[in-house]
């Protein structure tokens, strides 16, 4: 079987909440995990970011830096991201590179899938607020 390789620079990964993903993006000068709330109710994404940012100390302990908090209001999407200069079109840091976005997608995941399945809960009918 022949594979064609993508022109894509990014690779998304579910949370468990619809419209809730990581995302891995590799560029020519940075790599970043992204946590995007991109559901298809913007208030629902910007109460569930509002909801996040209230603990904001927490998560950047959790995955050990200072995150960047986009709320983005002239926006659907929210997202909080965790980012490193790279130079990316050098194969040599290639390795450091994949090595770095492994961990803090893994991070990232461990900060944020189980409280916004939580709150994506709480929005639920039914669901306690």
């Amino acid at each position: 079987m022949a594979i064609t390789p993508s022109k894509d620079h990014w690779i998304n990964s579910s949370v468990g909440v619809s419209g809730c993903t990581l995302t891995l993006i590799f560029l020519r000068h940075e790599v970043r995990v992204e946590f995007q709330l991109n559901r298809s109710d913007r208030e629902e994404n910007k109460w569930l970011f509002d909801q996040l940012a209230e603990d904001k100390g927490r998560y950047d302990s959790a995955v050990g830096e200072p995150l960047e908090w986009r709320r983005m209001d002239d926006k659907k999407v929210s997202m909080v991201v965790c980012k490193t200069p790279v130079q990316g079109y050098s194969k040599e840091n290639w390795p450091e590179m994949t090595a770095w976005l492994v961990e803090h997608y893994r991070k990232m995941d461990k900060a944020f899938s189980e409280p916004v399945r939580a709150l994506a809960n709480r929005m639920k009918p039914g669901g306690s607020d």
